[in-house]
């Protein structure tokens, strides 16, 4: 018995100190340090787990694959804040602390009879499509049934509620703005009230655009919390590994946790350098330059944050498309990527023509399978295997080389042709979210009217205090990349100074885990080819003897160099620490353990 405690207290097995699952949260489940730090002084995008695309602000930090919750409304537990308007014979009475239903504030609120008495706020007049409002509502002083109005914008819709006072019901509205104009939300009493007295609090506002399913998520309060709110590092916005679960009925919504998200789906935080979009009007084709006199009907798809505009080419004596004039920086290869769904044309096709040269670039010829698109690239190739969306829309990639930017040079769009341009075809396809890089392998989808955007890298840090020794330890990482095009990247870094730092990283043949210490560099290294779409799993340990590297099963070559490994008060994920040699990929499940593993240990957790 005094054996097997004593064993127990001087277990040598290795001890977690540092965990972070990173698939809808950048908060550490484990460490002494567990908030992040991330920048992106830009805009960005990210897909959902339905392949719904989301614009993400400054700052916040993108999660691939999650469900994404965004609660539009300022102030959603204070309706007492100057943001929230009233009108006819309404008034604010008091704020109640600790008085909503999970003890949230609430506001009670005076409707005095008359005619639609309301309160309410305004939002962006920008905002148009599928949008649900919501309320958690109860009457104050009488236990009869009354009669409350929930609308967004200018169109008003009456709800008949039985509550008592002990009862919070959360009511919801979905309506869908054609156009926007003094747009807002609000809540108010029906035109035969009487006095009556209503709590209201925890309001919701969400843009339900592309959604598969319309109707209310989980409430997430806004101005409340701080930096980094539920780990997204943006307030009013919370990632979940699980589908929204929730039923309506009669309005009165029931929360329930959903379905897990497939784990295959959850990809991890998105990493990615900076890059530029040098497409203009990338989703409006009415800007574009007609070849022939195609019909377009503007934003025949929407997919959240990219539309699809409707191309449609109706004569047989000519060819019809549209085409726009790209500015490239720089000769050599290029990255296009855009998205489509099928409509009436069975063939189609997008190219890059050089009028000067007189020579196709790249040629993208679509035929379908269904509603499934088969892509044939002349002279160029596809970047990287196209993705299935949200509503039967694809993302296609296409890596184009040899272009000479001192060219004039067109993408073009012909809805119904191949690359010989068939002029008697006629046919739609639904066509948008252009994006061209100078780079050589592609970014986050990015929104351009009549100027090129710039997203800049993604930079996620934690402190090291606590979270990794010096001496010894195992860092194990889930990585997935991106692109099939070739590139040095750094899973993992602790910079001090360009003389001394650790890290890991990948050059498209090896991967390496480095010790450089006074300006000398001390690495363990494992040959570690890619491929795209691919989770791999990274181990690397060290010790007073030196360290290793495993990775698809193998060990590496050691370094046998017994000085501290060299860890300054930070450390990143996806980037070398110094602003540079940023990942283009998915990142999970990272561990950090106060002692190395043994080989076998690493070895099986990297097959």
């Amino acid at each position: 018995m005094r054996a097997a405690k004593r064993n127990i207290l001087f277990s040598t097995k290795p001890k977690k100190i540092f965990s972070v699952a990173l698939v809808s949260s950048a908060i550490a489940e484990i460490g002494a340090n567990k908030n992040p730090t991330f920048t992106r002084a830009t805009a960005s995008s990210v897909y959902d787990f339905e392949g719904h695309g989301w614009q993400i602000n400054s700052g916040e930090i993108p999660f691939y694959g999650a469900r994404r919750v965004k609660n539009i409304l300022s102030y959603s537990e204070d309706v007492s804040n100057a943001v929230w308007n009233t009108y006819q014979f309404s008034e604010k009475v008091q704020y109640i602390p600790n008085s909503g239903p999970n003890g949230e504030g609430s506001e009670e609120i005076k409707f005095n009879g008359g005619s639609f008495a309301q309160i309410f706020q305004p939002f962006s007049d920008a905002l148009k499509g599928n949008l649900t409002c919501s309320y958690f509502v109860k009457s104050k002083n009488i236990s009869s049934s009354i009669k409350l109005k929930l609308w967004v914008s200018a169109s008003p819709y009456s709800i008949d509620i039985s509550v008592i006072p002990s009862s919070w019901k959360r009511l919801e509205f979905i309506n869908n703005l054609t156009s926007g104009g003094g747009n807002n939300t609000g809540i108010s009493n029906n035109v035969s009230n009487n006095s009556d007295d209503v709590l209201v609090t925890c309001a919701q506002l969400e843009d339900q655009q592309g959604n598969l399913i319309l109707r209310s998520s989980e409430y997430i309060p806004t101005n409340k919390l701080s930096a980094p709110y539920y780990g997204v590092n943006a307030d009013g916005v919370k990632c979940f590994s699980y589908q929204n679960g929730n039923t309506v009925s009669s309005n009165v919504v029931t929360e329930a946790q959903g379905v897990a998200i497939s784990d295959a789906v959850l990809k991890g935080f998105q990493c990615k350098p900076q890059h530029i979009n040098i497409c203009t009007y990338s989703q409006d084709l009415t800007n574009w330059t007609s070849i022939g006199a195609p019909t377009i009907t503007a934003i025949s798809q929407n997919n959240g944050y990219e539309t699809l505009d409707k191309i449609d080419d109706t004569s047989v004596i000519e060819l019809q498309g549209k085409r726009n004039t790209i500015a490239f920086t720089g000769d050599g290869t290029k990255v296009i990527s855009f998205t489509i769904k099928k409509d009436t044309a069975t063939a189609s096709l997008v190219r890059l023509y050089d009028s000067t040269a007189a020579t196709v670039r790249f040629g993208c010829d679509i035929t379908w399978t269904g509603t499934v698109p088969n892509i044939s690239v002349s002279t160029g190739a596809e970047e990287k295997p196209k993705i299935a969306l949200v509503n039967s829309c694809y993302r296609i990639f296409i890596s184009c080389p040899s272009v000479v930017a001192a060219n004039t040079n067109y993408l073009e769009v012909y809805p119904s042709a191949t690359n010989l341009l068939d002029i008697t075809n006629t046919g739609a396809l639904l066509f948008g979210a252009v994006q061209v890089q100078n780079s050589t392998y592609s970014g986050p989808y990015l929104k351009t009217t009549n100027s090129a955007v710039t997203s800049n890298a993604s930079v996620l840090s934690y402190l090291t205090t606590g979270n990794i020794k010096s001496s010894s330890g195992s860092i194990v990482l889930k990585f997935e990349n991106i692109t099939d095009i070739t590139y040095t990247g750094y899973l993992w870094s602790s910079y001090t100074d360009a003389n001394n730092s650790t890290s890991i990283f990948f050059d498209g043949t090896n991967l390496t885990f480095r010790k450089r210490v006074a300006g000398t560099n001390y690495d363990s290294t494992v040959a570690f080819t890619y491929a795209v779409h691919t989770r791999y799993t990274i181990v690397c340990n060290w010790s007073s003897s030196g360290a290793n590297v495993f990775a698809k099963g193998v060990k590496g070559t050691s370094n046998t160099n017994n000085s501290l490994f060299q860890i300054s008060s930070s450390m990143h994920i996806g980037n070398d620490g110094n602003s540079g040699n940023h990942c283009s990929g998915y990142f999970r499940d990272i561990q950090i353990y106060n002692k190395k593993f043994k080989d076998s240990k690493a070895l099986a957790l990297t097959i």
